[in-house]
């Protein structure tokens, strides 16, 4: 399995139904763990940068840790945030967008701001 350039080793903790979307932790080299996803477009990265591309910002000071679970269809993640031995320990649900709701929705916007 390759790797994001600087991670060390990781685990996949979950499939989806497909088998097209793994989700799991990466870490670096003397590094804590990070949640990471696997698609066969994108390799193994990590969870947040694979968020911010598909439009999902991640909450400033919760940085996801391990990715636990996935939906059916790959949109939807679980797992948590935080340390073990730095606590506190958080849970996360993720969700992606379907990549046709961010145009339909500034169709929408412009259609409403059209009828004014």
């Amino acid at each position: 399995m390759a790797f994001t350039p600087g991670f060390v080793d990781g685990v996949a903790k979950a499939v989806n139904d497909g088998g097209t979307v793994a989700v799991g932790f990466v870490r670096p080299q003397n590094g804590d763990y990070y949640a990471s996803i696997w698609t066969q477009a994108t390799g193994m990265m990590p969870l947040v940068e694979y968020l911010a591309l598909r439009g999902v910002t991640v909450p400033a000071g919760h940085i996801p840790t391990i990715c636990t679970g996935i939906s059916a269809d790959g949109n939807t993640i679980v797992g948590y945030t935080g340390q073990f031995e730095t606590g506190p320990i958080r849970g996360f649900i993720a969700t992606i967008p379907e990549p046709w709701v961010a145009p339909l929705f500034g169709l929408l916007l412009a259609m409403r701001r059209r009828r004014r």
